[in-house]
């Protein structure tokens, strides 16, 4: 008998999101979920949660199977990486003992007054509680990126990459 993810997997192969689609085109949306699941966060509402997390595994499924993988051994790989893990938290954020703490201030913060203060506006609750889905993904993709030392397109480039993929993405 399948289980949900391999019934997300035939939805996906039956919509050709599977070799259709770029993993590229499947982070974006990705990302888009996040926001909206951000956005569900922000506002305490149980159902945008639970409709974001669904979201968010549905992209993580069809984009393990572009890699011709399954999300399942995904997960569990993920799981067997920090079964063991120590660490602490500072200001809500888990930081992994091996990391340090003063990694992973320079990690996400530039030693200075600016980066802490952007850090915290875009990540305070009221703030964010009057985002757009969009605007929380956006916050999301800039932070990652720049946890990876990578480019960050602005808004604007951002948004215009996103919009064309989310109504094909988003076919029932």
């Amino acid at each position: 008998m399948a289980d949900v993810f391999d019934l997300i997997a035939q939805w996906a192969h039956d919509r050709n999101l599977i070799e259709g689609s770029t993993p590229h085109a499947q982070m974006l949306k990705f990302f888009e979920e996040g926001g909206e699941l951000a956005g569900g966060v922000a506002r305490q509402r149980i159902d945008k949660i639970k409709d974001g997390i669904g979201d968010c595994v549905v992209c993580l499924t069809i984009l393990a199977r572009q890699h011709g993988l399954d999300v399942r051994d995904c997960i569990a790989f993920a799981y067997d990486e920090i079964k063991d893990r120590k660490g602490r938290m500072v200001d809500g954020i888990f930081i992994k003992e091996e990391d340090g703490y003063d990694t992973f201030m320079r990690q996400h913060f530039d030693e200075d007054a600016r980066s802490r203060e952007e850090y915290a506006f875009r990540n305070d609750p009221e703030r964010r509680a009057e985002q757009t889905p969009q605007e929380i993904a956006y916050d999301t993709y800039v932070d990652l990126h720049k946890a990876e030392g990578l480019p960050v397109l602005t808004f604007d480039d951002w948004a215009r990459i996103i919009r064309p993929l989310t109504p094909v993405q988003a076919a029932d």
